[in-house]
């Protein structure tokens, strides 16, 4: 409970600590954590819009599992990406800054979507709970790439664009081979 108090207070002394104890049990409890908050707040988001009932549960539980196998996914390209830069990092770093990164974001949607649902006020509220925990969260992604990888500010930035182009490249490949591989799909995007 102190990690999760840390993640929003100071995220700094939890970035420290994860570095100085490197234990993967935590970084798994916090990215469980989070696909937790997610699952509750995108069920209580759905629950009373016009969905219907197989809707509602799908689309949490599919967030729900695609955050934990994205996030895995995502801190395998960051330690990819900074160990071919110089850093000194590995997976669990790379799984640790985006575990704790998601920390407050996921805590803000979870507020939020109680948020909502009072009237007038509620989005005034979320938008200014957003701002502040997009900003820890934000900050302490950057921190934790900087601690953990071991690298200047600058290859922190070269290596967020690098991973940035990476995934462009891919999707649009993808999405290239797709189109060629069913010429109704490409017909139909060039018809339009």
């Amino acid at each position: 409970m102190r990690l999760l108090k840390d993640l929003i207070l100071n995220p700094v002394i939890a970035i420290k600590e994860a570095k100085r104890k490197k234990d993967i049990n935590k970084t798994f409890t916090v990215l469980l954590i989070n696909s937790i908050l997610l699952l509750v707040s995108f069920c209580l988001l759905t629950y009373s819009s016009s969905l219907t009932p197989v809707y509602s549960i799908a689309i949490p539980l599919s967030i729900f599992i695609g955050n934990i196998f994205g996030v895995i996914l995502f801190g395998f390209f960051l330690q990819l990406a900074f160990s071919i830069l110089g850093g000194k990092g590995k997976f669990y770093e790379g799984l640790t800054s985006i575990s704790y990164a998601e920390f407050p974001l996921s805590l803000a949607l979870f507020v939020s979507s109680i948020f909502f649902k009072i009237p007038g006020i509620g989005v005034i509220l979320s938008l200014v709970l957003f701002t502040v925990f997009g900003l820890i969260s934000i900050s302490s992604f950057l921190r934790a790439i900087k601690e953990f990888f071991e690298v200047d500010w600058i290859v922190i930035w070269i290596g967020i664009g690098i991973i940035a182009i990476a995934l462009a490249i891919a999707i649009y490949s993808t999405l290239f081979c797709l189109a060629l591989s069913k010429p109704s799909l490409l017909a139909a995007l060039i018809s339009k």
